[in-house]
């Protein structure tokens, strides 16, 4: 079993501006499992998509026919740690989750598209989940070319994609609760 990165721990990003957020309120998201994405053209040929230190620019990749997305459920713990809800329809519930990096992908016909890419772990920290959570359109059976791949803009591209601004009025920060730990998108 693969485990988590420690680099990527290191930034995420979660964990890290939801600091101070009550768990009580629950946010999704919808996703692709990392099965359904798969390189079909590059250095990972062959390979579904993995975490973001092992994503190669150039490579190509495609989802498969048919797939869709299903929604990934969250909420923070009193540790202010994201963790995979009950209500989730997918993942393991309890389990924590990273945000660990975006990916701007472009076609043939050259359409961008970028999505998030979240990773859940186990209690030892090993990925237990790897989950594609698209911000635009990503068509089944097109070929997708990796472009970019960032961790600095992650944030701000998960804001986009839970459609919330900066401050999200749905989740209310707690009680006399600390500033965020100040990554900044």
């Amino acid at each position: 079993m693969q485990n988590y990165p420690e680099s990527a721990f290191q930034n995420n990003v979660i964990a890290a501006d939801f600091a101070g957020c009550d768990r009580l309120f629950t946010q999704s998201v919808p996703v692709h499992d990392a099965s359904a994405f798969c390189a079909v053209e590059g250095v990972n040929e062959g390979d579904s998509l993995s975490v973001l230190d092992e994503l190669v620019p150039d490579d190509v990749y495609v989802l498969a026919a048919g797939s869709t997305t299903s929604s990934l459920a969250f909420h923070m713990t009193s540790g202010h740690v994201p963790e995979i809800a009950g209500s989730s329809e997918t993942g393991t519930a309890g389990a924590s989750l990273h945000l660990d990096g975006t990916v701007t992908l472009m076609s043939a016909a050259g359409r961008i598209a970028r999505a998030i890419i979240l990773v859940e772990t186990d209690t030892r920290d090993h990925i237990a989940g790897i989950y594609l959570a698209p911000i635009d359109p990503i068509a089944p059976g097109t070929p997708f070319s990796i472009i970019a791949l960032d961790r600095l803009s992650t944030r701000a591209a998960f804001d986009e994609l839970i459609g919330h601004a900066a401050v999200n009025p749905v989740m209310k920060p707690a009680k006399n609760a600390a500033p965020s730990a100040g990554i900044r998108a």
